[in-house]
């Protein structure tokens, strides 16, 4: 792909993905009821219906993780055989845990564990607010928050972290396609998959920095006997 194809690739993706998402937000603004219902209808038939794809998926990925880790593919470096790391493992530690795992630990870390103690899935048959729930409250939160979690980013990070530092490709998640035709990374597919990947960054961080900036202000609210306004949850968000 040249450098004009890349431009127009990246611009139909990025108008794609702002109409889609101004779309959403407009929906919630004009009918915010309504896209509730859908919303939580949708969650629940996916979680229903394609619960067992996402735990097989996580344990697949956890495998896949510890074995790359521990055979002979774990000496490839993500770069020129002859490159050097260019942060220390303590910097890049400390970057990990200050960006989106960071805000996610900080709200979810609290949240999740509570939220399960006092409403557990209904399917189990455990009571709200008893030592049953309070076990299940902590084996949820460790799926989600634990070492599953990070073998799914891992997945992704070293796929793209390969394509990119050893194979000269860009950071475009269709180039997993790549291996089976160049064809389809750039095709329908490629553009489909990068549409999906693209909105669904850009959900999943806003929702993390919004539940993140809505907790602290409830905090800051109590601590100090502060109103209660958007315009404080909103700064503290950005």
């Amino acid at each position: 792909m040249n450098t004009k194809q890349e431009l127009t690739q990246g611009r139909m993706l990025f108008l794609s993905t702002m109409s889609f998402i101004l779309l959403i937000v407009l929906s919630g603004i004009l009918f915010p009821e309504q896209l509730y219902t859908v919303g939580i209808g949708t969650m629940t038939y996916l979680t229903d219906t394609f619960g067992w794809v996402y735990i097989g998926g996580s344990f697949t990925f956890v495998m896949a993780m510890f074995y790359l880790a521990f055979s002979k593919y774990g000496q490839i470096k993500l770069g020129a055989d002859d490159s050097k790391p260019e942060f220390s493992t303590f910097s890049w530690i400390g970057m990990l845990f200050s960006a989106g795992m960071g805000t996610v630990m900080l709200y979810w870390g609290v949240a999740e564990p509570v939220y399960h103690y006092m409403n557990p899935l209904v399917t189990t048959g455990i009571d709200a607010q008893t030592a049953q729930a309070a076990e299940f409250a902590m084996k949820q939160s460790f799926i989600h928050q634990g070492i599953q979690a990070w073998a799914a980013f891992s997945v992704i990070g070293l796929v793209v972290g390969y394509l990119m530092y050893r194979k000269n490709e860009n950071g475009l998640i269709s180039n997993i396609l790549i291996p089976w035709g160049r064809d389809k990374a750039n095709g329908n597919l490629g553009k489909a998959i990068n549409l999906i990947c693209v909105f669904g960054a850009i959900a999943g961080i806003s929702t993390s920095l919004g539940q993140s900036g809505l907790s602290l202000g409830i905090s800051f609210t109590y601590l100090f006997d502060t109103p209660v306004c958007l315009g404080l949850f909103s700064c503290l968000s950005v």
